[in-house]
């Protein structure tokens, strides 16, 4: 046994608890086996696609009034692994929603998420990620063209870009910005599709519809896709909600990854979303 000097007390060591790792269970939302995330940026990093499901208003369908829009982002890893990246919810007036067209209407949007590392399970999430807003545009051909404003929250909140739809005489054409004003990607699609020419009628539900992405350094072949996909049951078929796969360019950055995400949410306002009054969009 050590011996002591008279008087001399041995310090007492500290003994440190272990943290209970609390395992996270993976939850299922519309048909996905997905988990929650910490960061979204980090999860899109590492991401190839995303898939976008618009919830169906049960309000909307029995009174015909348009009800903000509610969507729900999931991406998806080179593995095939499913994460709950952002809930996405309309905020706009009454008016605005039922008397003017959804194309040149103004709202802003919340993206919230749930932090895996706080386990917050709640239908309303309390971490707000980013913000989109879309101002009024009375849009004539090549004036006032809608666009929507993209900004991500945090100590400040830090505008990342914009998705601009061009002024087209048929095909639709989107463009997106970088923070700078610097054009990244263009989005186009020939309107010669099914799902696009009769996408208020049944044939225009059952049918996809695809955009391609194009990086402006080089526009020969499409770097990636966003599709409007066929009706998933028959909420869809009856109301205006649709589910969106955007496959990501193999060299995006985060960012550029999620403002061609909010490109989806744009395209969804633009062409296949109506007004209570079943008024459809007209562009161009």
């Amino acid at each position: 046994m050590q011996q002591y000097p008279q008087g001399y007390m041995p310090p007492v060591q500290q003994v440190v608890p272990v943290q209970q790792v609390v395992p996270i269970q993976p939850i299922t939302m519309f048909g996905l086996q997905c988990v929650f995330i910490q960061d979204p940026m980090i999860e899109l990093a590492n991401s190839v696609k995303a898939v976008i499901h618009q919830q169906i208003e049960v309000f909307e369908m029995l009174s015909g009034c348009e009800t903000p829009n509610r969507y729900h982002v999931f991406v998806q890893n080179a593995q095939g692994y499913n994460q709950y990246l952002f809930k996405c919810k309309e905020e706009s007036g009454w008016c605005m929603r039922n008397c003017c067209p959804s194309s040149g209407r103004e709202f802003s949007m919340k993206l919230k998420h749930i932090n895996a590392a706080t386990q917050i399970k709640s239908n309303d999430f309390l971490n707000v990620y980013a913000t989109l807003f879309k101002p009024f545009k009375c849009t004539c051909c090549c004036l006032a063209r809608p666009e929507l404003l993209l900004s991500l929250n945090g100590h400040e909140q830090q505008y990342v870009g914009k998705v601009k739809e061009e002024f087209t005489c048929c095909d639709p054409l989107f463009t997106i910005k970088d923070g700078n004003g610097n054009p990244v990607y263009s989005v186009k699609c020939d309107c010669c599709q099914c799902g696009f020419c009769c996408r208020k009628n049944f044939c225009g539900k059952i049918s996809e519809v695809k955009f391609f992405i194009y990086d402006l350094n080089n526009c020969v072949q499409p770097a990636g896709t966003i599709v409007k996909m066929r009706a998933q049951n028959v909420g869809q078929l009856i109301t205006d909600a649709d589910s969106y796969e955007v496959l990501f360019p193999a060299n995006a950055t985060p960012q550029q990854k999620f403002s061609l995400i909010c490109c989806a949410l744009m395209i969804d306002y633009q062409y296949f979303e109506e007004t209570g009054s079943g008024q459809s969009n007209n562009n161009n």
